[in-house]
């Protein structure tokens, strides 16, 4: 069942940017961890957009809104971050950063604004490039039930049954992600 928390209400300006944590490369795809790219590919077919390069990633423009997969691996994804927040001025508030939530049960999504890393080390690094005034869509994956490492089960599918609920994560994310922008 798909279970949605609202934190505090975002941040409103001028210029937004949407960044989609995953990690570069086919062996990746559809696994737990690129569940942000996810997101960004289906907005972009959704609304017939194209990616580009830039920013050491793929982006869109759509408005007034940047959308941003970096490609420098989950780890490292701050610099990227930190170089499209530079270029377009983007205040850190109206950064919206969507990723992957191990401590959070599967199909439950959280929108939070501030607050610490809590151990993932895609949104350590934006925090240490930006600081961590950005805003962040959580989407639960889970933790593993089986006797299963970490890196492993993030970097694993999702199961033919949790594919089930996936496009209603992806449906409710991009709401957000208008919400966010149209504030």
């Amino acid at each position: 069942m798909l279970q949605i928390q609202m934190g505090q209400q975002l941040h409103n300006n001028n210029c937004k940017l949407v960044v989609g944590l995953g990690n570069p490369g086919i062996f990746y795809l559809k696994t737990r961890h690129n569940i942000g790219f996810e997101i960004l590919d289906k907005l972009a077919n959704v609304s017939n957009f194209k990616f580009q390069s830039g920013f050491n990633g793929f982006y869109f423009k759509k408005g007034k809104s940047i959308y941003l997969k970096p490609q420098t691996f989950m780890n490292l994804s701050g610099d990227p971050v930190m170089s499209a927040v530079n270029f377009y001025k983007i205040n850190p508030k109206n950064v919206l950063v969507i990723h992957d939530e191990i401590d959070l049960p599967f199909g439950s999504i959280r929108i939070k604004k501030g607050g610490g890393h809590a151990g993932h080390n895609g949104v350590r690094d934006i925090g240490r490039a930006i600081g961590f005034e950005f805003c962040r869509i959580r989407i639960g994956i889970s933790r593993p039930s089986e006797k299963i490492s970490i890196e492993d089960y993030v970097l694993s599918k999702f199961s033919n049954q949790e594919g089930l609920l996936l496009s209603e994560i992806f449906q409710k994310s991009i709401e957000f992600i208008d919400q966010f922008n149209n504030e």
